[in-house]
This record gives C-alpha cells, structure tokens and sequence, in this order.
C-alpha cells in the first residue's frame, strides 16, 4: 500500500472511475466513504487518507460538508420518537477547481 500523497489523490480523482456524488448540481462532489473504499482498492493506505484529503481538499479551495437525504427527515423523526438515534448523515468533500 502506498502513502496517501498529494499527487497520488490528483491521480484518483482525476481517474473517471472514482465515485461522485450522484443527482449533484455540481460534478465535483467526492463521497467521503465511497472514496476511501476506492482508494484502498487501488493500492492507497487509508489510515491517514482522510487527514490527506481534507487538506488537499482546502488547499484547493474547498471544503468537507456534511449531508443529510432529505427523505430521511420522517424515518428519522419515527427512529427519535421511538427512543433509537437517527440514521447517520453522510460527508461529501467539494471540490472547486478540480
């Protein structure tokens, strides 16, 4: 497995198979654990990727953002009321100038 570098996470996410968000207005939506499973099947270490890719991701001119499936706001509600915790929301990076 090779070191998470800078260059290594252009490559990866220049490479047309790496997962984006999908139904995204905007092309450069990076799923964070999606990308982590892509990663590590082409041969990176994830044990220091997301500290990597959060400051590439900065560097750039993004940001790590935090999001929730609309449609989850009723099972959710449903989950709190019954005493269980809501489902988890996922994190994307947004990318500009990528």
């Amino acid at each position: 497995m090779e070191p998470p570098t800078e260059d290594r996470i252009a490559q990866l996410l220049g490479d047309p198979a790496c997962p984006r968000a999908r139904g995204a207005r905007v092309a450069n939506v990076v799923p964070v654990l999606p990308f982590i499973a892509f990663a590590r099947s082409r041969g990176v270490a994830t044990g220091e990727l997301e500290v990597a890719m959060d400051a590439y991701v900065e560097r750039v001119g993004g940001q790590r953002q935090k999001v929730t499936d609309p449609w989850s706001w009723l099972p959710n509600l449903v989950r709190r009321v019954s005493g269980r915790l809501p489902s988890p929301s996922g994190d994307v990076w947004l990318l500009s100038g990528k």
